[in-house]
Order: structure tokens, then sequence, then C-alpha cells
């Protein structure tokens, strides 16, 4: 059994009782982590930047700025600044729906 636990625009988190994974699907991403691997994935994507490496790879062709950095070497998962804070928005249960409501309806994006 699959439960959705929040959900945004452009994805979801979700929790599955028979194989006790948490699965986030985000864009065109999808991550299957225990509850450990979900705590650290929600902790770096708190620790991140955006602003740092906006500025920083601002010369690089990509559109995408922002860098996740994935455990396979030389993969990366770009994203830009609204889709960070999406993503941060996503996995920070402490907003109530309210919010998360409110926060969408400005959103003017969507991911590829």
């Amino acid at each position: 059994m699959e439960e959705i636990l929040k959900r945004t625009t452009n994805g979801f988190i979700s929790f599955c009782t028979k194989c006790h994974a948490y699965h986030v699907e985000f864009g065109n991403l999808f991550f299957t982590f225990t509850e450990d691997e979900f705590e650290h994935f929600c902790q770096y994507i708190n620790s991140i930047d955006g602003e740092y490496y906006q500025e920083l790879n601002k010369n690089m062709k990509n559109a995408r700025k922002i860098f996740l950095r994935m455990p396979v070497k030389g993969f990366y998962c770009a994203l830009y600044s609204d889709e960070l804070k999406e993503l941060r928005r996503l996995i920070d249960f402490s907003l109530t729906d309210d919010v998360i409501e409110s926060a969408l309806s400005l959103e003017n994006y969507c991911l590829n």
C-alpha cells in the first residue's frame, strides 16, 4: 500500500508500507529512499545555497545552474532556483496544506 504524503505542482512524496520506502517524484526525477536516506536527502536539499550556485555557474551554457550531486560519478540533476524552492517546500512537512496551496497558486512554471 502506497500513501501520498505530500504533493506540489511538479512532484509528490509517498511512502510504501509494503517495501518500507519513501518515493520522491519531482519533474522527471524519481528517487527511492529508506527512512535514513530520505532524512539525509532532505538535509542535503536544505543545505544547498541556490543563489551561490546561480552566481558560480552563471557563465555555463546550460539554463539550469543549480546542480544536485548524485551518487554516480559525473551525474548531476540540474535545477532552476524556483525548482529548488519547490523541492524544499515538498520535503518540508512543517508547512500546512493551506500554505502549500497558496504557494502553488503563485507558480508560473512547470518542469520538463
